[in-house]
């Protein structure tokens, strides 16, 4: 089965005073993408995401999820609201008989969040706030390693983005950390904005946040790691007060309104 469970399209203004003058316009649309397989297709996973990404339009944003159907039916049946989502709105591209079979008649509605997955919530945001926080530490000891404290907020980022997934998709998607932003814009461009790219400057602070230059050498300066601790914080800001808007009415009313995690806020 191959479902489009997503279209984004839109037009992006860009100005510099560092490029040319004026005002760059660019029109831009992605398609996400799943690809439901066999249990028993011999094919490794990583080869049929190739594959169909292989076969997505060029020079287009694809996202392309691949996943085998016994783990899909599964999550189902545990009510994951990634799944329930795309199956009541999403656009079926290609199915044969066989699999639709094995789709359940009613999906199972979706009303409410267990105690595991605020259980995991809570440890994912708990983790992005230890490492900003030691970070910090590490910016004030005189003998600071600049690179600890680049890798510290690299996670502390990373956990902050899988958070922000997981409490509105309830599914878990791991990568390096311009894979998980890239899988955000499905839900909204709130993290992205932080790390706008709309600039040379600023491209090149995320690929110094992506740990794009650790390999040639590069050590950060003691006036880039305070703009990214500043950047980090805001992003576990935007991910906590917009997960905690999306999963108020999924909690039950007893709960509601408590998370049990403070936020890390900053100026």
């Amino acid at each position: 089965m191959i479902i489009c469970y997503g279209h984004r399209s839109g037009t992006i203004f860009k100005s510099s005073s560092f490029s040319k003058a004026g005002i760059e316009k660019k029109n831009w649309s992605a398609f996400d993408l799943v690809v439901l397989i066999d249990d028993n297709e011999v094919l490794p996973d990583l080869a049929l995401q190739e594959i169909a990404v292989r076969n997505c339009r060029q020079n287009a944003d694809d996202h392309v999820l691949v996943f085998r159907m016994r783990e899909v039916l599964t999550d189902l049946e545990r009510k994951n609201r990634f799944f329930a989502s795309i199956f009541r709105h999403g656009i079926l591209l290609h199915a044969n008989k066989d699999a639709l079979k094995l789709i359940p008649d009613r999906l199972p509605s979706v009303c409410f969040m267990s105690k595991q997955e605020k259980a995991h919530l809570f440890k994912l945001m708990k983790h992005a706030q230890q490492c900003l926080t030691r970070a910090e530490e590490e910016l004030k000891e005189n003998n600071a390693d600049p690179y600890l404290s680049l890798l510290l907020l690299n996670e502390s980022a990373i956990y902050a983005v899988r958070h922000f997934i997981v409490a509105h998709c309830g599914i878990e998607i791991r990568g390096e950390l311009k894979d998980t932003l890239n899988f955000s814009v499905n839900i909204n461009q709130q993290l992205t904005d932080i790390f706008p790219c709309s600039t040379i400057e600023e491209k090149l602070l995320f690929q110094i946040i992506s740990l794009s230059f650790i390999t040639e050498g590069y050590r950060p300066g003691p006036e880039i790691l305070p703009i990214l601790v500043n950047r980090i914080g805001k992003m576990i800001s935007v991910s906590q007060s917009s997960s905690d808007r999306k999963t108020a009415d999924l909690l039950p009313v007893e709960n509601r309104g408590n998370t049990g995690i403070k936020i890390h806020k900053r100026s």
